[in-house]
């Protein structure tokens, strides 16, 4: 009575998931898991484009304050420089909470697709081909390179510009 699907897709180790008592033809099944599939990879197309575009705004705000604090900065007491670098960092923070978060809805749609694959059995051996399989298959979802770069990068950003903002002076304080 039960299909057994797990999430380290071993085929002896699963997670119990029931049958369906409803009754749906084969074809719309497939349809149904094919919609899946669709939907898996426009949501990580959609996560992946908004994390870009996220960290291009962000970094072009860290550079803006920066240039203002190396312009203007020569009028900010210690306390506002501490405020800048405060905020530099907060802002920061929070553009790498949604890198996470990216990642992670990345993984997560991935294993999504990833058991649906294995639902169709695009992974059997024999499925399809003789002899061979549809898709590779090793029972893991990639993780996003990109989004890992990505991260890096902006941290990389961030890191200089609050160092710049700790310890270099504005242009306004060397010229007097």
């Amino acid at each position: 009575m039960f299909k057994y699907l797990n999430e380290t897709f071993e085929p002896k180790i699963s997670v119990q998931i029931p049958v369906s008592n409803l009754n749906i033809s084969d074809e719309k099944k497939i349809d149904i898991v094919i919609s899946l599939l669709t939907s898996f990879r426009n949501t990580i197309q959609a996560w992946t484009e908004r994390a870009y575009k996220t960290t291009i705004w962000s970094i072009g705000i860290i550079l803006s304050v920066l240039g203002y604090w190396i312009l203007h900065g020569g009028r900010i007491t210690g306390k506002g420089r501490l405020f800048f670098i405060v905020a530099l960092f907060v802002f920061g923070l929070l553009t790498q909470l949604y890198l996470l978060a990216a990642q992670r809805a990345h993984k997560g749609n991935g294993v999504a697709i990833a058991k649906c694959e294995a639902v169709l059995k695009l992974c059997d051996k024999d499925c399809y081909f003789d002899g061979e399989r549809f898709f590779g298959y090793s029972g893991k979802w990639l993780p996003s390179k990109s989004l890992k770069i990505l991260q890096i990068f902006h941290w990389i950003i961030l890191t200089l510009a609050i160092l710049s903002v700790t310890f270099i002076d504005p242009i306004e304080k060397t010229i007097k």
